[in-house]
């Protein structure tokens, strides 16, 4: 059976997954970002969301891969 530890994410551990601070993390949530748009929070309380594990990590996944394109784009431009 998993705990709530095993099962979701904070804002912290979402933006150490995708190698970001929590300010830029927070610039990506908010949608000042061209990438994927990441996922909506599993849980919300006053300051605190949470996310599916499974689901930042597919996030994760995704953004590294879009941040490779755009790495190589960048580089066959110069």
């Amino acid at each position: 059976m998993n705990t709530f530890n095993e099962e979701y994410v904070t804002t912290n551990e979402f933006a150490r997954l995708l190698g970001v601070s929590v300010p830029w993390f927070r610039q990506i949530q908010r949608g000042n970002f061209k990438g994927p748009k990441p996922p909506e929070p599993a849980v919300k309380m006053s300051k605190l969301y949470l996310w599916k594990k499974e689901d930042a990590e597919a996030y994760a996944e995704k953004y590294r891969r879009y941040k490779e394109r755009m790495n190589h784009w960048e580089a066959s431009e110069s």
